[in-house]
């Protein structure tokens, strides 16, 4: 399912995936300026998964609902710079649930 468009998938991979655990990963994605957060643009690390009935990028944490993955590169040492994971999700109704995961630098909304 390489290079399909926003939106074009999302509905049918998810019922396809049904209670089973699945992933949708964007890529190749750049972050827009956001001055009054103090986000600039950057295509680093501009990428976002989409974790269906899992917590976990190990799959080991089964859920009944969907968890989004956003990484972020420019956290304060001890976490607390959340501005690239919160940005998003905010503008989704969403917010921050989780801190970094282990092995990688995500934060999940």
């Amino acid at each position: 399912m390489l290079d399909q468009p926003l939106g074009s998938i999302e509905e049918e991979f998810t019922a396809l995936v049904g209670p089973n655990i699945g992933e949708i990963y964007w890529s190749s994605l750049v972050w827009p300026d956001v001055p009054d957060r103090e986000i600039y643009r950057e295509a680093n690390n501009a990428r976002v998964s989409l974790l269906l009935n899992s917590r976990s990028l190990e799959f080991d944490e089964r859920s009944g609902d969907h968890t989004v993955l956003v990484p972020v590169r420019r956290a304060h040492r001890d976490g607390s710079d959340l501005r690239h994971a919160s940005w998003p999700a905010e503008r989704i109704g969403q917010a921050v649930i989780g801190p970094p995961q282990p092995g990688s630098p995500p934060l999940s909304w």
